[in-house]
């Protein structure tokens, strides 16, 4: 009887090891499927599981590892085995987007965090050195704002249910499931700040607020990061511009988000709405480039914004994340006091937490892309070790000419135009007749063009595009059919050219490294490129 009972005891140990063995395993398979869908961002064009690629976002120079190095370390993630990777969608939005709002009553609000009582003070927008993160949190969700924007894109065709101009607001927000998220932006109210009303139904000019609710669908723009054990995900949020005058008032200066109408006497702080200006005339392209930190090549930053500039880009977004003062930052000011860049900060978070600089990639680009939507016919979204290469054509503008009059009959037009990858390791050797100062022409040596899916990069019509990711436009603005999103451009047309080291295994760095081909596509830029750097690198150090 007594060896019964042990045996018994036995099984039910082990019965009890299993379970936490595999309640561990779920643990820990969490967490890693965390990790696995941010570095997914890199891949995220497919339908299927896609092989291991990790990418870096600003230039390291061959030789050194400088804080620029710094930067692309915490940017590279080591990918899963293929059989690991979570399947992800190329279309995550509906075949329509519409937009719904709702006005149920509200519970009670709880306690507003520290960082809410600076004054609310309008103004025409916010300065380029403003980089603040405006916090309207509280103890059940977090909600850091970063910017806001008024949206008349899907009045202007009947796509929202208002016929109004919208709010967009650019966001951090604690990262939930659906139904728990919508559930908390039931709770938020958007309080819209209007001065110097006139026309409509209220002509009597003052400061006025106006509460609306929030729409209920918030739009993502990223996979999120957990910061000290706080999930934050990047979110545009969005607000109808309902005004107290009438049709004929101006648009509000300044939203505030809280999470009952009453606590607007908590919360004192408020965010400029930026209103984009609408040239008579738009140019063609403009560039917006993720947060960048640290110490940057100036040489790279000089030779990179020259041959943007022979391609044909007008304007470049460019968003300083704690950039190390020298050489490099020297070099963005230089460009910015010319017109070619437009500097703007981003602040740290305010909450601590490493690599806080993956929640700064996306809310930056979608800020730049909202500001250049009215005045830039496209937008390409790419990193400092990048440049989008014509290969038949000479500058981008010709090469989107091309690619309008070819899709002409696909209705609707494409909102994006995909490029393929094409990686030039700065650790293959490099043309000794090219000077060291260059790296677009010293480093010609290049693997096959990365399969489709992989690290592409796309140009955007931003009239369409209502969240952007660092890759595609994620999801178009209300009213707009999605059934033609992506157009895949052929490698024979142009290519997403990508100079930096080699980020695979050893073993797999040393394979790619010996079966790489010459490609000498960028030669046709040599002359011209080499004397406007020499011109610019003269202008700088004088």
């Amino acid at each position: 009887m007594k060896a019964v009972f042990v045996r018994r005891m036995r099984v039910l140990l082990m019965f009890v090891s299993l379970l936490i063995v595999t309640f561990n395993i779920f643990g820990f398979y969490r967490g890693f499927l965390r990790i696995r869908l941010r570095n997914e961002e890199k891949n995220i064009l497919v339908r299927r599981p896609i092989a291991a690629s990790t990418l870096s976002y600003v230039i390291n120079t061959p030789s050194t590892m400088t804080s620029s190095s710094r930067h692309a370390e915490s940017h590279d993630h080591t990918t899963a085995s293929r059989s690991q990777r979570p399947v992800l969608t190329l279309f995550p939005f509906s075949k329509t987007e519409t937009m719904t709002s709702t006005t149920q009553s509200r519970p009670a609000t709880l306690r507003l965090l520290k960082g809410q009582d600076s004054p609310c003070v309008l103004s025409d927008g916010r300065s380029r050195d403003d980089g603040r993160w405006y916090n309207f949190s509280d103890e059940s969700f977090r909600f850091y704002a970063y910017s806001a924007f008024l949206d008349d894109r899907s009045s202007d065709r009947g796509g929202n249910n208002n016929n109004a101009s919208l709010v967009r607001i650019i966001a951090l927000g604690t990262e939930l499931d659906d139904a728990e998220l919508e559930k908390n932006i039931r709770r938020f109210s958007c309080v819209l700040h209007y001065d110097h009303l006139s026309g409509g139904s209220d002509p009597k000019p003052g400061r006025r607020t106006v509460v609306v609710p929030m729409v209920v669908k918030a739009r993502p723009i990223g996979f999120g990061w957990d910061l000290n054990e706080v999930n934050l995900k990047e979110y545009i949020f969005t607000c109808v511009a309902r005004s107290p005058g009438g049709g004929g008032s101006p648009p509000p200066r300044a939203i505030t988000v809280v999470t009952s109408p009453d606590r607007l006497q908590s919360v004192t702080s408020c965010v400029p709405i930026e209103v984009p200006a609408k040239p008579r005339i738009k140019q063609d392209i403009a560039i917006c480039v993720q947060a960048s930190y640290g110490q940057l090549d100036w040489h790279r930053i000089v030779e990179w914004l020259e041959m943007q500039r022979i391609l044909g880009v007008s304007r470049v977004g460019v968003y300083d994340h704690d950039l190390d003062p020298g050489r490099g930052l020297e070099v963005l000011r230089h460009y910015e006091a010319e017109g070619m860049v437009e500097l703007r900060k981003t602040d740290p978070l305010p909450i601590p937490g490493k690599q806080q600089l993956l929640l700064h990639g996306t809310p930056v680009i979608n800020d730049c892309m909202y500001r250049y939507m009215h005045s830039y016919r496209w937008i390409l979204v790419i990193d400092f070790d990048e440049v989008l290469v014509p290969r038949r054509l000479y500058d981008l503008r010709e090469m989107v000419g091309y690619l309008e009059n070819t899709t002409a009959e696909k209705t609707p037009p494409p909102v994006n135009y995909l490029f393929l990858n094409q990686y030039y390791f700065l650790d293959s050797p490099p043309d000794p007749a090219v000077p060291t100062s260059h790296t677009i022409l010293r480093y010609r040596k290049t693997p096959p063009t990365t399969r489709q899916g992989v690290a592409m990069k796309s140009y955007v019509d931003p009239q369409k595009c209502a969240q952007m990711h660092n890759h595609y436009c994620m999801g178009l603005i209300e009213g707009l059919d999605s059934s033609n999103v992506f157009e895949f451009v052929d490698a024979s047309v142009g290519t997403s050219n990508h100079y930096k080291r080699c980020h695979l295994t050893a073993a797999e760095c040393e394979d790619i490294l010996r079966n790489t081909t010459d490609d000498d596509v960028v030669m046709k830029y040599s002359v011209e490129l080499r004397r406007n750097f020499e011109r610019k690198v003269k202008q700088i150090l004088a």
